[in-house]
């Protein structure tokens, strides 16, 4: 790989996963953001072959609204990325947060039951632990917010497309969860901004003050 590329060279390696980014800008976060989510798609693919070959267990698909799969990007970001650096500071912290988070997306029924847990799903979700990691801690979190809903839309359109699931704004069967989520990502989002604020002030006075 030529030397024109040596900051994506150094942030794809298994190395520098827990680091800063190299370089700051949106294109460049964008090209990190499809690396880790290309990483998650092989992962979730093998794992469905595993299932499907080996077990005889095919995942069953659950039909979200757009409302939820928009606000799915701020409400996890901030809970389990977002707040946890931003007042821990520290990068192990937000590893176990991400882990905690990406181990919830087994769950993919509002009733748990053994047939319908997604493993895929959080062998998707463990690449992306590490972008939003990486985000947060090089002071660019909230571009992991618009990455994920705009991921979440894309995925969702393809699904319509294929006729996975009907296109539905609002969950008919389930609307106060829309709602719930519409008002819980607005709290998380005000809560997050300030104390993220903070926390990248004090990031910039330490590293001053080693300087």
């Amino acid at each position: 790989m030529s030397s024109k590329y040596s900051d994506e060279k150094f942030d794809m390696h298994p190395k520098s996963w827990l680091s800063e980014y190299r370089n700051l800008s949106y294109w460049y976060l964008l090209k990190m953001g499809l690396f880790y989510s290309g990483l998650g798609l092989v992962a979730a693919f093998l794992i469905m072959g595993i299932e499907y070959f080996v077990f005889d267990y095919e995942e069953p698909i659950v039909p979200i609204s757009l409302i939820q799969i928009i606000l799915a990007g701020p409400v996890e970001e901030t809970l389990f990325f977002g707040i946890p650096f931003a007042v821990s500071g520290n990068s192990f912290v937000v590893l176990g947060t991400g882990l905690l988070w990406a181990s919830v997306h087994i769950f993919n029924a509002q009733f748990v039951e053994e047939d319908s847990f997604s493993y895929s799903t959080v062998g998707f979700a463990i690449p992306h632990i590490f972008f939003s990691l990486r985000a947060w801690k090089s002071g660019k979190g909230w571009f992991t917010i618009l990455f994920h809903s705009a991921w979440n839309v894309m995925i969702f359109g393809i699904s319509v497309a294929v006729g996975e699931f009907p296109f539905t704004v609002i969950d008919e069967s389930f609307p106060e969860l829309d709602i719930v989520m519409i008002v819980f990502s607005a709290i998380l989002l005000g809560i997050t901004y300030p104390l993220y604020r903070w926390r990248l002030k004090r990031e910039i006075k330490k590293k001053l003050e080693k300087s």
